[in-house]
């Protein structure tokens, strides 16, 4: 993206560890550096007198390689800004004996002036991770939950209107498109998205995302019955409009369209059309079938002609209220008060729960922190917990299958806060998914779900923007220590050799392994800036489990993470023409973005490499591509590609993000 310098005064609050560079290179997954800098004087309010100017100078923490800081002064975090008295302060101390040299400078002229002056730097690489604030993983859960919905769903419209405004006469609605995004953008602030504003924020961003949520819906069926109002009648990318004296289309009788909005090729227990005959009905009154998915594309489904064997998954309740659900991959046993007792991986043989634990336990930790209630969960907070039962008595089965099993149960917290879970099973899947929502009005409480895995691990991986990073489960170190509530996006996993297991979840963003005992923070109830943060009568969220024999990578735990969180988009079967836009030969190569590029007509297509490794993917299209270039995230034009035979070869480093311009004729 163009930027080449880095700066944040935040690492300075460190609760636990000194950061041990002023001046360094920070070096991210992808091998990428840029130039970063600590302002020393710890502050971004400085009031630019001669003590902060002179704690400035004994602070910096590398002099052998650079002779120069930036002090931030002037009346920040709220507004103001330089006042008079400061600028005079600084001019008076241009060149003082005894104190340090004072020059006012931009930013850039600061990083240029390091850059050219300095010796070799140190490098720091991976994650410079922040020992405070760790609450602002989990506060505001709505919102958060609304975030990712949008991320998604304003993913699947630009898609969608990308390769139909190429093929087809949809225009590309990037007024609203546009719109949309702003929103999203501007609630991902970093007081708002967080959760550390105040309670009228959220009122506004309520509002904003049920317009998003609304308006993206309406933009996603407008171009879902745009295409299915077209017919093929080749395997031509073009979509070729039904004459208006043709008789109006009708549905295929036991048939669905399935549109795939991800690179990669499913099959999934989904929610079909209302009406459809279904071999199932869901206990929420919805039609379900075993539906395929080809890559970004749309696939037809003949449901008459889909094969499975009912007799592989089965449910049942025993007299002493344990449910036992099995499929060829699973064997689980939950006892009368919800917790999972066995989890048998039946191709390893793994006992996945340790002799006498308990998972999918519910914890509720006392959460007072030392500072802000809202930013930050401390050390200390698991030192006060209560596992929360469910009522034995609650335990029912809903779903018997043939597609699905299912059963509910429920827990009370308190006498005003409850949770009502659904765990399910498909036939073909070896994720156990919990639907989970709660009623939660608690003062100063946090909400865990805990796995105490049969694993032995010094290390978990989570899945981040754009890659996916390990930390220590053991806390040998203060370093260690500190990371004892981390942020992940899609998935956490901790595996050993031969086995592992993978949390998944649709909204939450906060997790922690310490030894084998993986949580996920589901709720907090801070008082303050928002008196009511999260106080609700119905939240809602997923997550699910997935054991695997194999690393992360061959066990494609990226991939599961976005189908875990981009389901597929079922709509009735007007034809029969199946159609896949675009795909890899890698399995590591994810696409996550298409859209129109800015400034013309053509499309961006951006990738990124998954596992940590390098090499050369193949990018297929049977869009009338006729020209290919390398951008950076800008979309500023880089090197031309060879398109040849409906396809191009691009190198790949590990975790690079790519992004290519396809260029079509006018």
């Amino acid at each position: 993206a163009g930027m080449d310098y880095f700066l944040t005064q935040k690492l300075s609050w460190n609760l636990i560890n000194k950061f041990p560079y002023t001046t360094f290179i920070w070096e991210g997954l992808d091998g990428s550096q840029v130039l970063t800098h600590f302002p020393p004087a710890d502050t971004y309010n400085s009031a630019a007198n001669v003590k902060e100017v002179v704690f400035d100078v004994k602070n910096f923490k590398n002099k052998e390689v650079s002779n120069h800081s930036l002090l931030l002064f002037g009346h920040g975090d709220g507004g103001g800004g330089p006042q008079m008295e400061m600028l005079e302060r600084l001019k008076r101390m241009e060149d003082v004996d005894g104190i340090p040299k004072v020059n006012i400078r931009t930013p850039k002229e600061f990083f240029d002036l390091v850059k050219t002056t300095s010796s070799p730097l140190p490098k720091w690489t991976g994650e410079l991770y922040f020992e405070l604030h760790q609450g602002t993983y989990t506060t505001q859960a709505y919102n958060k939950w609304a975030n990712r919905k949008s991320e998604f769903l304003l993913r699947d419209i630009e898609f969608l209107y990308g390769i139909g405004s190429v093929i087809s006469d949809l225009a590309y609605p990037s007024t609203e498109l546009t719109e949309l995004w702003k929103l999203v953008l501007l609630n991902q602030f970093h007081d708002v998205l967080p959760g550390t504003s105040i309670g009228l924020v959220y009122k506004d961003t309520d509002e904003h995302y049920a317009h998003v949520l609304k308006q993206g819906s309406n933009l996603l069926e407008k171009a879902a019955s745009h295409f299915s109002s077209y017919f093929n009648t080749s395997d031509e990318p073009a979509l070729k409009k039904r004459k208006t004296s043709d008789p109006d289309p009708q549905p295929v009788k036991e048939s669905v369209l399935c549109l795939n909005t991800l690179g990669w090729s499913r099959t999934a227990v989904c929610s079909l059309p209302e009406g459809t005959p279904s071999a199932q009905i869901s206990y929420d009154k919805k039609p379900l079938g075993l539906v395929e998915g080809i890559p970004l594309g749309f696939k037809y489904n003949n449901l008459k002609s889909t094969h499975y064997d009912s007799s592989k998954i089965s449910i049942q309740q025993n007299s002493n209220g344990e449910i036992l659900i099995e499929n060829e991959y699973l064997k689980v046993k939950f006892d009368s008060t919800g917790g999972i007792s066995e989890y048998l991986f039946k191709s390893t043989g793994h006992q996945g729960i340790p002799v006498n634990s308990v998972g999918n336990r519910f914890v509720l930790f006392e959460d007072i922190p030392f500072f802000w209630d809202a930013w930050d969960v401390m050390v200390y907070h698991t030192e006060k917990r209560r596992d929360i039962f469910a009522d034995p008595n609650s335990l029912k089965i809903l779903e018997t299958g043939p597609l699905r099993v299912a059963f509910q149960m429920n827990f009370k917290i308190s006498n005003d806060s409850s949770i009502v879970q659904v765990v399910s099973l498909d036939i073909l899947s070896p994720i156990l998914r919990f639907e989970t929502k709660v009623k939660w009005f608690e003062n100063r409480k946090m909400l865990k779900v805990e796995f105490p895995w049969n694993i032995r691990s010094p290390h978990a991986t989570y899945s981040i923007q754009y890659g996916h990073i390990q930390r220590p489960t053991c806390p040998n170190t203060s370093w260690d220590i500190a990371k004892y509530e981390v942020c992940a996006h899609h998935w956490a996993d901790l595996s050993e050799y031969g086995f592992g297991v993978t949390l998944f979840n649709d909204s939450k963003y906060g997790y922690s392994t310490i030894e084998n005992t993986m949580r996920l923070s589901l709720l907090r109830s801070p008082k303050a800036p928002d008196l009511q943060a999260d106080m609700k009568e119905d939240h809602q969220f997923s997550y699910g489990i997935y054991p695997h024999k194999g690393d992360i990578q061959a066990s494609q735990i990226t991939r599961l993470g976005y189908d875990f969180n981009s389901p597929m988009k079922i709509y009735p079967a007007f034809g029969t023409l199946d159609i896949s836009y675009l795909s890899v030969d890698s399995p590591n190569i994810i696409i996550d973005a298409i859209k129109k590029a800015e400034g013309d007509n053509n499309l961006i297509v951006r990738l990124w490499e998954s596992f940590g490794g390098r090499g050369t993917f193949k990018l297929s299209s049977i869009l009338p591509v006729k020209r290919v270039f390398r951008t950076d995230l800008l979309e500023n034009v880089g090197a031309s590609l060879v398109w040849k035979l409906g396809a191009v070869e691009v190198d790949f480093r590990p975790f690079e993000i790519i992004t290519l311009k396809f260029e079509f004729d006018k």
